[in-house]
């Protein structure tokens, strides 16, 4: 797997992305892992960490805080209160 340690910015291709800082842009790919993302994740899995922002589609997706709308089977946003769990569709502006 690629690991970026600072923020990246632009799109990312593959079986497994991964950033453990700030990406910013689109990561299409099986799995898509980033600390804070803001953009679009595409994927079976998707989980931004800590922060998220935009728009997660696949079949399952996850966030801390998260702005934005998710897409898919099983949608989780776990910011400290009370986690949102949802299927199909789960949104935060």
């Amino acid at each position: 797997p690629y690991t970026t340690l600072f923020r990246s910015v632009g799109l990312q291709l593959g079986v497994w992305n991964r950033t453990d800082n700030e990406f910013t842009g689109g990561s299409v790919g099986l799995v898509n892992y980033a600390e804070n993302m803001t953009g679009l994740q595409l994927g079976f899995i998707n989980y931004a960490v800590q922060t998220g922002e935009g728009l997660q589609l696949g079949v399952f997706n996850a966030a801390g805080q998260y702005e934005g709308l998710q897409i898919g089977f099983l949608n989780l946003i776990n910011d400290g209160e009370a986690p949102y769990v949802l299927p199909f569709a789960n949104a935060r502006f």
